[in-house]
């Protein structure tokens, strides 16, 4: 349609930071603080994902900078 000559539809798609949850290769990160009691006896709690919120367990004993998955 229109006589010319067919050519491609080039899209190009760039990522938009976000204020919450971070990217790293193909992980997403997000920082969670705890107060020490939450971290020393466990607890539960509702967090950010690409999906929505989602329920996590934080097990008891829980130390400063471990990567939960």
């Amino acid at each position: 349609p229109g006589g010319g000559p067919a050519g491609d539809l080039l899209i190009l798609v760039e990522e938009q930071e976000d204020k919450v949850l971070k990217r790293d290769g193909n992980n997403v990160i997000y920082d969670l603080y705890l107060n020490f009691v939450d971290a020393a006896l466990g607890t539960s709690v509702e967090i950010p994902s690409i999906g929505g919120k989602v329920r996590i367990k934080i097990d008891p004993g829980t130390q400063s900078g471990k990567m939960l998955r």
